[in-house]
């Protein structure tokens, strides 16, 4: 048995056409006794509650700058879209476990940088509670929100939550579900593989920006963490990933042959 961690982007749960290639992702995953988790990410609820608040918000090096006004907004869209995801795979016939960051300390963080205010980077994944969730065959949903030391509450990008929780619990894979085909060149065009040296490149010569450029960092963090396979893809082609082809970019050592063949004997 091996796992598989998704995070499914905020973007791309706009789309339900994509929630319901999800969905079909995890019953196809369950099929194969593959053990499953999920980690959504909310920008455009986050930004739709709070215009609706009239705070404006900005973006430093691809993550939200967070101040104390806006958590309220963040943790509410956090809740909205969790209940989402869970409701849907529910109607699947698919047990589900909902869990906030914050909860039993299951991110621990410190403040990212003064810059960017109450976001937290993350020290520690308290791994033994998904790991009970996992044997008793529930699929935890993770919102990313962390605590730290004191008790307070930290905005986490969602990226690199998945990329946390993937390490920590020596996950197989790692797929970004977002609203992109995979990691764009220069003419728009996915790349189909990337090492970890060729998204150095990427990163030192500008080739890829703002959120893009936070999961450039993260996929490097996981496979130099011993996550064997990460996949950059639009949410609507996780089934075609997992059943019929490569789609997206894939960032391993392996090819994609190789990794589709031990998805299938698990």
């Amino acid at each position: 048995m091996s796992l598989v961690v998704l995070k499914i982007g905020g973007a791309a749960l706009k789309d339900y056409s994509c929630i319901k290639q999800i969905v079909n992702a995890v019953i196809y995953l369950k099929e194969l006794n593959h053990q499953i988790v999920l980690v959504h990410g909310g920008g455009p609820l986050i930004n739709t509650k709070l215009m609706e608040k009239g705070i404006s918000w900005s973006f430093h090096e691809g993550q939200r700058i967070t101040t104390s006004e806006m958590m309220s907004c963040i943790e509410s869209a956090f809740l909205e879209i969790n209940e989402q995801i869970c409701f849907e795979l529910n109607k699947a016939q698919i047990n589900t476990a909902t869990l906030i960051g914050y909860q039993d300390s299951l991110i621990e963080c410190e403040q990212s940088s003064f810059e960017l205010g109450l976001v937290g980077k993350i020290r520690k994944i308290n791994s033994h509670s998904l790991f009970q969730l996992l044997d008793q065959g529930l699929i935890p949903v993770i919102a990313p929100i962390g605590v730290n030391v004191e008790g307070a509450k930290f905005n986490i990008n969602a990226d690199w939550a998945a990329a946390h929780i993937a390490n920590s619990l020596h996950a197989k894979s790692l797929v970004y579900c977002t609203d992109q085909i995979g990691v764009l060149d220069s003419n728009g065009l996915p790349y189909d593989n990337l090492t970890t040296d060729q998204i150095d490149i990427l990163i030192d010569k500008q080739g890829v920006h703002g959120g893009m450029l936070v999961k450039a960092e993260t996929i490097q963090f996981s496979i130099k963490n011993n996550v064997k396979n990460v996949f950059v893809l639009h949410g609507r082609d996780v089934v075609d990933l997992f059943q019929n082809g490569n789609v997206g970019t894939n960032c391993s050592a392996k090819s994609f042959l190789e990794y589709q063949s031990s998805m299938q004997v698990g």
